[in-house]
């Protein structure tokens, strides 16, 4: 469990409802609305990475290589 009591994992559902004088008179009770959230908690997946991630690291090893092969030319040169 978590601190609060709820559940640290497993599905979960929940209202929240708001109460306004939107559109009443006065003292009159206005409108509601009501949302219903459900879900899961603490489901393990895979992580996916952010899809440019790959294409950053394969264009960082690239310029990293391509900076090494001129210093060396110019070294060797």
């Amino acid at each position: 469990m978590a601190r609060n009591g709820t559940p640290s994992s497993g599905p979960f559902s929940f209202q929240l409802t708001f109460l306004t004088d939107e559109g009443a008179g006065l003292g009159a009770a206005g409108h509601s609305f009501t949302f219903s959230f459900s879900g899961l908690f603490g489901t393990q997946g895979s992580t996916v990475p952010e899809p440019g991630t790959p294409g950053l690291l394969l264009a960082a090893a690239g310029a990293w290589a391509w900076l090494r092969r001129g210093r060396s030319r110019k070294a060797g040169g």
